[in-house]
């Protein structure tokens, strides 16, 4: 009996002794597990972000692609037409930044920003020509950049907006040629053309208001606005229809027939661009 009592005390001292070397065992590999992770995670801190990139106007001529990478910021401009002419960037501030751009190839150019200063700064970046004796910008993007110190003291960069305006021409090879600008069409002469409101039967062609003029150095236009109130029903809405509406710039002379429609550009102003179907 007393063998026996003790070969049990003997078997509980070596399960205990068995289990205590796992619970060592065990402890060392959290205490490893948990060293390789908060050095991972140091590494991960100490290691800067990965960049932000971001296309703007992708289905423009003009896309521009942004790479934000916090304390640098590098702007790419394309000119997917155009291409003949050159981009011209200017800033508001030039104390805020520092740009350094490559040399423009085909109507790409790339600019890396860095910040020197905190404030806001806003980036014109132009393409210019002349049409009919008026100067006109093909494309105008502006861009408004904020510099700031994050909490360790570093300057950062960061979009804080973005805007684009294009102007339409045509016909360039022709005695006829146009300049769409905003909500005018430039033409040398208005007894050649017609802009004409091509609207569904159960809409009125007043809803366009078309208006012939001429600016201060007597340069002929059309300018086209809307009154779509006459288009609402009687709870204030607008039908689907209007969407459907057209106005066509034509020159049957010339041959030149484009399909415009009218909409609201990003700072809300009437604008003219080719329909789509």
């Amino acid at each position: 009996m007393d063998s026996f009592i003790r070969t049990i005390r003997s078997h509980r001292i070596i399960i205990l002794a068995v289990l205590a070397a796992a619970l060592v065992a065990l402890m060392i590999f959290i205490g490893l597990g948990g060293e390789d992770s908060g050095s991972k995670g140091s590494e991960k801190e100490s290691s800067p972000d990965a960049p932000v990139v971001n296309t703007y106007y992708e289905d423009s001529d003009y896309p521009v692609k942004i790479t934000d990478s916090e304390t640098t910021m590098t702007v790419e401009l394309t000119a997917n037409t155009h291409k003949e002419l050159g981009w011209d960037i200017s800033y508001s501030d030039n104390k805020t930044l520092i740009a350094k751009g490559g040399k423009e190839e085909e109507g790409k150019l790339s600019i890396k920003l860095t910040p020197k200063a905190a404030g806001y700064v806003t980036m014109l970046c132009k393409r210019s020509s002349t049409l009919m004796d008026i100067p006109y910008d093909a494309v105008t993007t502006r861009i408004t950049l904020v510099t700031a110190a994050d909490d360790e003291g570093r300057l950062t960069i960061s979009l804080s907006d973005i805007s684009q305006s294009t102007c339409l021409t045509g016909a360039e090879d022709t005695d006829a040629p146009y300049l769409i600008s905003e909500n005018k069409v430039y033409i040398e002469d208005p007894s050649a053309w017609t802009l004409t409101p091509e609207v569904p039967e159960s809409l009125s062609p007043e809803i366009f208001v078309i208006y012939q003029g001429s600016d201060e150095n007597d340069h002929q236009y059309y300018s086209v606005t809307a009154d779509y109130s006459l288009a609402e029903n009687e709870e204030g809405v607008l039908p689907q229809e209007i969407t459907e509406t057209r106005l066509i710039l034509e020159n049957k002379d010339a041959g030149v027939k484009i399909k415009l429609e009218l909409i609201q550009n990003e700072a809300m102003n009437w604008a003219l661009r080719p329909a789509e179907e």
